[in-house]
């Protein structure tokens, strides 16, 4: 019986699929076998295997795929065995193992290319450029070889030779577009910035999101002093890789060059964190102490001007080196910038503790006004001083000349002399005068140790002796400084010499410095002690206005009302003593004088409270108030009376 058509049907679909599956098997096949090929060709060796491998899996046993998977296999494991010679560092070896392998395979490129690669690594330049240019004889289109060869000529001096490599790359082989930037890099180390800004751009027409080409392009452009540009291009580099730390650093600069120094500071604290190698931050380093010692060279030729620009860069550039934000403050300072002096000595501080910025910083703080801060800053120095002294002592010990010892040995007298300052200025005036003795013990004819010790007599109260330091150090050469004539002022004043002592504040304002506050302070007491009251309301009035931090100091408030209310301006008294209140609500002598304006403008009620709060004080006493025009007007009220009875027992 013949079986029904239907019934022979599904072993002709199973035949037809299993010839269509083999025809695409056979054409599969064929496509690995052509790409790995290529790939061999290439020199993209893993590639290759891989490729090799799944055309076996569809065509198991083919014995022609098998022999040159094998080849290739053997030669991976033969490059393998090299690159871990070269690793090691065994070039040597590696050059004996290539020729034994050319003997056996001469016409193999990839050898000659290995074995010009070890002679290179022994600096043999011309056995290299020899073997480079045979693998590119055997294979002309072989870019590696013309690569490595152009990248030898370039060590050897012959930039001709190898931007003749590089055109032929880029012109007559597949692929010559990759090697774009390296002809940029060649011809900007030759000189042609136009010819590699070109090939810049031929390469980012290639591939225009490569980081990396927008960073070398605005190099490029910032050494052409295009600084705009190649902001442009680091920008352009870092929206395409923000991590580019590099880019950051390079921008950085850039930025410095336009003066816009806040966006600079953003860019190479990026930079630092970032991740740059230790190659590039040891660079960043170079240039911070390039600018160091620029300013600090600046700086003792007296040109502060100079040395702030410097200062500015080397802490943008390392904003972590506590001496730059020293010497910064100190450009400042002779500037008489005391606000951002200030800031870079606290900058200094929370860098590295303990610093030599607390004894700049109160500096700066006296001057200031702040005299409080300016004393605590001196009281933390001390110790520190002391170790800096013990420092510089051994380093004297180590001195291998005698003209080194003489310079450590002045790098001590002046550690003593800055100690003792500090001392000084704390307040420790026993401890102060021994450091300075020591100071002097060293250097006989230290001027400013000299005064110092002058400084110390006053607040010993040692005045005759005061001046006698004093006026010594200014024959020796002192620099003309306002505080020095302020302690000769201060030491005449207190033997008494009231009108000697103003004309030395006069001279500090007519020749010295205009807009020395304290002067205006201490004139304004002699003017009082000689009764002349207008003026000396007029003087501390004007060093109020000149320092914001006497206007904040009770003291100074309550003297300046207290002329106020001498002369009878009860309205300005009354506001200059409401401050006083508002700072201090207990001081003594500003509710003394608020009672007394209020006397003066009848409200009794008011005034007695507040005589009343001042006399409980027990700071107040009578001999110095019973002659007060306004007291004696009030003590004729019999409330007050028993109030003063009351209060001092009379």
């Amino acid at each position: 019986m013949l079986r029904p058509e239907s019934s022979r049907q599904p072993q002709t679909t199973d035949a037809a699929i299993a010839r269509s599956w083999q025809a695409f098997d056979t054409r599969r096949v064929a496509e690995l076998l052509q790409q790995a090929q290529q790939a061999e060709q290439a020199r993209a060796y893993d590639k290759a295997r891989t490729l090799y491998r799944q055309a076996l899996q569809l065509q198991p046993g083919d014995a022609p795929t098998q022999a040159r998977l094998r080849k290739l296999e053997q030669k991976i494991s033969f490059n393998t065995q090299l690159e871990a010679k070269f690793k090691e560092g065994a070039y040597l070896e590696a050059i004996q193992a290539y020729g034994k392998a050319i003997s056996e395979d001469p016409k193999n490129a990839d050898l000659y290319l290995g074995r010009g690669r070890a002679y290179e690594k022994l600096k043999d330049f011309g056995a290299a450029i020899g073997d480079f240019s045979t693998a590119i004889k055997l294979d002309p289109q072989f870019a590696q070889a013309y690569h490595q060869r152009a990248l030898l000529y370039e060590r050897s001096q012959d930039a001709q030779k190898a931007l003749a490599d590089y055109d032929h790359i880029i012109q007559k082989l597949p692929n010559g577009a990759a090697y774009y930037p390296e002809r940029a890099r060649l011809k900007q180390a030759m000189g042609d910035g136009k010819g590699a800004l070109a090939d810049y751009e031929a390469a980012l027409k290639q591939t225009p999101d490569e980081a990396a080409l927008h960073y070398q392009k605005g190099l490029l452009l910032q050494q052409q002093k295009a600084p705009e540009a190649a902001i442009a291009a680091f920008s352009k580099a870092l929206s395409l890789d923000s991590l580019l730390a590099p880019a950051y650093y390079a921008r950085g600069l850039a930025y410095m060059e336009q003066q816009n120094i806040s966006a600079a500071a953003v860019d190479f604290e990026q930079a630092r964190s970032g991740g740059l190698s230790p190659g590039q931050l040891a660079e960043i380093d170079a240039l911070a102490r390039e600018h160091y010692q620029a300013g600090e060279q600046a700086l003792a030729k007296g040109n502060a001007r100079l040395a702030l620009q410097h200062m500015i860069k080397a802490v943008l550039i390392a904003p972590s080196n506590e001496q730059a934000w020293v010497l910064k403050g100190d450009a400042h300072y002779q500037l008489k910038d005391y606000d951002n002096a200030l800031q870079s000595y606290s900058r200094a501080i929370e860098l590295e503790r303990p610093s030599l910025a607390y004894y700049k910083r109160g500096l700066v703080l006296r001057e200031q006004g702040e005299f409080p801060a300016a004393k605590a800053d001196f009281a933390r120095f001390v110790p520190i001083g002391a170790e800096l002294v013990a420092a510089a002592e051994t380093g004297a010990t180590t001195a291998q000349s005698a003209q080194a010892l003489e310079q450590v040995a002045q790098e001590v007298a002046e550690g003593w002399y800055r100690l003792g300052n500090a001392q000084l200025l704390a307040e420790q005036y026993l401890e102060a005068q021994a450091s300075l003795d020591k100071a002097m013990a060293i250097n006989k004819t230290h001027a400013q140790a000299l005064f110092a010790q002058g400084a110390v007599q006053l607040g010993l109260k040692n005045y005759k002796r005061a001046i006698r330091d004093i006026e010594k150090s200014m024959k020796w050469g002192i620099p003309d400084n306002p505080w020095v004539y302020l302690a000769l002022g201060d030491a005449y004043q207190a033997l008494g010499q009231t009108e000697y002592a103003l004309s030395i504040y006069t001279y500090i304002l007519e020749k010295v410095d205009g807009a020395f506050a304290p002067a205006y302070l201490q004139r304004s007491d002699s003017y009082k002690q000689l009764k002349q009251y207008p003026r000396a309301l007029q003087d501390i009035t004007k060093a109020l206005t000149l320092h914001e931090a006497f206007g904040r100091d009770v003291g100074l408030l309550t003297r300046k009302g207290l002329l106020e209310l001498h002369e009878a301006r009860y309205q300005e008294a009354g506001q200059t003593f409401e401050q006083a209140l508002q700072l201090e609500n207990t001081n003594a002598w500003a509710l003394y004088g608020k009672a007394s304006v209020l006397a003066s403008q009848n409200k009794l009620e008011e005034s007695l409270e507040l005589y009343r709060r001042a006399f409980q004080t027990g700071l107040i006493e009578w001999s110095a108030i019973k002659d007060d025009p306004i007291i004696r007007q009030v003590s004729k009220q019999k409330a007050f009376q028993e109030l003063v009875d009351a209060s001092f027992r009379l």
